[in-house]
């Protein structure tokens, strides 16, 4: 799920959160000058400095996390085990090259989580293929 900013209109005091094409929240200057505060749902946070931090701060807690820096944190893990995975994968494939499978066979039989899916992609690495992760389509 990926939120973003979205600008209402050229020097418009508040910018829309979007999900997609959906309107789940807004961020908004505030009228005393104090910041920018941000209303998701009937839920109201702020005043933060930048609009940005506002943003940050409504998006992490609209997705269930106490706060931007846990998101934050939350993301660093997930991106840290996927490139240990991806890692492990290309290791087991330049292993298999050579003629021995013991990595590869391991790997196959690693805890649930895990799946063929990196193999593939090192494997399409390996071959100069690139990533064989799904295409995106463009919405009109």
């Amino acid at each position: 799920m990926r939120l973003t900013l979205r600008e209402a209109a050229p020097n418009a005091t508040f910018w829309w959160i979007t999900k997609g094409r959906e309107r789940i929240g807004r961020v908004y200057k505030m009228g005393d000058g104090t910041g920018y505060g941000a209303v998701v749902g009937s839920e109201r946070y702020g005043p933060y400095p930048d609009k940005h931090v506002a943003f940050d701060e409504a998006g992490a807690r609209y997705m269930g996390y106490a706060s931007a820096a846990a998101l934050r944190q939350h993301n660093a893990a997930a991106r840290h085990a996927k490139a240990t995975v991806r890692r492990v994968a290309d290791h087991a494939i330049q292993q298999v090259e050579r003629g021995n499978f013991k990595p590869f066979d391991t790997m196959l039989s690693a805890p649930r989580g895990v799946g063929v899916r990196p193999l593939v992609d090192a494997f399409a690495r390996s071959l100069g293929m690139g990533s064989t992760g799904k295409r995106r389509r463009r919405h009109r």
